[in-house]
């Protein structure tokens, strides 16, 4: 059974959401040859001030 984790920046709606899990799905499908329902995705949305980049948080160097 695989479980993918994805870190990213929050603020994206639901069905962006959605797009990028079936998306994922499919790739691991068809990489992997196994069913779609075996498939587990965790989303964790950071802010901004949570995230470094360069040595800056990528709220103040805009992304």
């Amino acid at each position: 059974m695989p479980v993918i984790h994805v870190s990213m920046l929050g603020g994206k709606s639901a069905e962006e959401k959605r797009n990028l899990v079936r998306g994922i799905t499919n790739a691991v499908v068809k990489a992997l040859g196994v069913e779609p329902g075996k498939v587990t995705i965790f989303l964790k949305e950071y802010g901004a001030q949570d995230i470094g980049k360069g040595g800056n948080l990528y709220g103040e160097i805009g992304g």
